[in-house]
């Protein structure tokens, strides 16, 4: 062990750190953060190797550009955000000089010593079978094999693929290394070229993908390590992509209970330590709260105010979840819901402001430190005031990690330009017409200094806006049309957990009218119906009557 003189909490106060292993302590209550400056050779990787014990100080470790001032104001660009007793990730310094990066250690709760190791190795190269010139045919059976990150990062095989298949993947591997799949093709050039056309990336060591062949080819699949070394296993199955069938209706006997089937039929036993908990009676905070489930790759669930609703408990339980976070203050959400959680053994965080402004911000603030250097610097804007318009924007909120910013009408609210201005925006795209968000507003955010891109999305009424959403989205690649759920465009309830089931699911999410299926859902599945898979409607009868499913069932082939 090596001893480090005491670092700041912030960047101006950052302690040099050079390879090593190093001990300090943590107190989210009184000392949060510890920054160390790390210097990063040209063509050089690092290694950080973060461990704490997980029962008495949750930590993680997130690496900032050499320019930024503060980690509390700049994006992280690489990081651990797990709540494991080691985590670790890898950072490569391609460009052709050194620079100095900040290393920022951060409680998130708890109090305790923590372990931090740095290691610094050159930045390996491809091996012969880790590309498209060296890659086997994959025939048969799994593929077990080793991945190093230092020296041997990425392995791929190809297949040859008929029109009409479709292929699932599912990767795992050992513990303590955070493995990702890529798919390229059909025939592609280079693997460090082509952009892929189906991944699975998440901050694990588990991953799984379907890909569902529309043109005949040669297919690459790649596994590689961005964290951790040690063995894998690939297997796979081949059938033929399935036909869509008949509208399929998830729902409870209310709203509390309708968010909870959603998250039973879209997340598996165990698979969220982190669960997302909003007030059901109103959708202010909600709203925002997209992003955040995607960041946490977990459900948002619905209690009511004064106490927590019935059968919530229960889903924690078979999710597996550890830790709850509210979005809200304890006038949405009362204090004896954080009571009830407590009690049952899991921690709870609260993500709030002053406002639903505030809050919106405060959870913008938490995607944009988990999403690292994947986010863009693109954020959604709609209005505070009313739910459509976020609704159908939840689903590329949770599969992007786009923060969603609320405004008022008329005026840009000041939370929200904070917020723009602190984290550097660049691209805005508006949800809803100049009613919901005046020409004023958009004005006010094109003058930012940051800003490179104001994009409306807008239809003639809130049907057509969620329609015009799922397009934008479907042409610029950021969702797909071989899904669709429906919920109601009058209440917010269904569609706020129907968002996330979209976004995990790749599709869209269509508001309609609830005693007749409206113009622009029915646009909409005429146009897809060679590329629809699954249709899903969200809530009970009383939300989407039998008349709106018999239509979608007769538009379906």
């Amino acid at each position: 062990m090596s001893a480090q003189a005491d670092p700041g909490n912030d960047i101006s106060g950052a302690v040099p750190l050079s390879d090593g292993t190093y001990t300090d302590s943590l107190s989210f209550a009184t000392d949060r953060a510890d920054v160390y400056a790390v210097s990063i050779g040209a063509g050089k990787r690092i290694r950080v190797t973060l461990s704490a014990d997980p029962t008495l100080l949750l930590a993680d470790a997130y690496l900032f550009y050499p320019y930024a001032t503060s980690i509390d104001v700049d994006p992280p660009l690489r990081g651990t955000m797990t709540d494991d007793a080691v985590e670790t990730f890898t950072f490569d310094n391609t460009s052709a000089s050194a620079a100095t990066y900040s290393l920022a250690i951060v409680a998130t709760q708890g109090a305790a010593a923590y372990t931090l190791v740095l290691e610094t190795f050159d930045i390996p190269t491809l091996g012969s079978d880790d590309t498209i010139a060296g890659a086997t045919q994959w025939l048969t059976g799994p593929i077990a094999d080793t991945l190093n990150i230092s020296t041997d990062v990425n392995d791929a095989v190809f297949m040859m693929l008929a029109a009409g298949e479709r292929v699932t993947l599912s990767l795992s591997g050992d513990a303590g290394t955070d493995l990702d799949l890529y798919v390229y093709g059909p025939d592609p050039a280079d693997l460090a070229v082509n952009v892929p056309i189906a991944y699975s990336n998440g901050p694990t060591s588990s991953e799984s993908l379907v890909l569902d062949v529309k043109t005949a080819g040669a297919y690459y699949f790649e596994t590689r390590t961005a964290a951790g070394s040690g063995a894998y296993t690939l297997q796979w199955e081949r059938s033929l992509t399935p036909t869509v069938g008949d509208v399929v209706r998830l729902q409870g006997g209310n709203r509390y209970a309708t968010a909870i089937a959603l998250s039973e039929a879209t997340f598996a036993a165990g698979s969220a330590k982190t669960v997302i908990l909003a007030t059901g009676e109103d959708f202010p905070d909600a709203l925002a709260a997209s992003p955040l489930a995607g960041a946490y790759e977990c459900p948002l669930l619905l209690t009511a105010k004064a106490s927590l609703s019935s059968g919530v408990l229960t889903e924690l339980g078979r999710l597996g979840a550890t830790k709850v976070i509210i979005v809200g203050g304890t006038s949405a959400v009362s204090s004896s819901v954080d009571t009830a959680i407590k009690a049952s053994g899991r921690t709870v965080e609260r993500l709030k402001g002053e406002n639903r402004y505030a809050t919106a911000v405060a959870i913008a603030r938490r995607v944009v430190q988990k999403s690292g250097q994947s986010w863009t610097g693109t954020a959604f804007v709609t209005r505070g005031d009313a739910f459509a318009d976020a609704l159908s924007i939840g689903p590329i909120a949770f599969n992007k990690q786009y923060p969603v910013l609320l405004t008022d009408s008329g005026t840009l609210s000041s939370e929200t330009r904070a917020f723009m201005d602190k984290y550097n925006v660049s691209d805005v795209v508006i949800a809803g017409g100049a009613t919901a968000v005046s020409t004023g507003v958009e004005a006010a955010i094109k003058k930012l200094p940051s800003i490179l891109c104001v994009e409306r999305l807008s239809g003639s009424d809130r049907y057509a806006t969620s329609k015009a959403i799922a397009d934008w989205g479907i042409k610029h690649s950021l969702t797909s049309a071989v899904y669709l759920g429906v919920a109601t465009g009058v209440n917010f309830p269904d569609g706020l957990g129907g968002g996330v089931v979209c976004g995990c699911r790749t599709g869209a999410l269509l508001l309609t009218r609830p005693d007749a299926l409206s113009g622009s859902v029915s646009t909409f599945v005429k146009s897809h119906t060679d590329d629809l898979i699954r249709v899903e409607v969200y809530g009970g009868e009383d939300a989407v009557t039998p008349a709106v499913v018999t239509s979608l069932d007769k538009l379906l082939p």
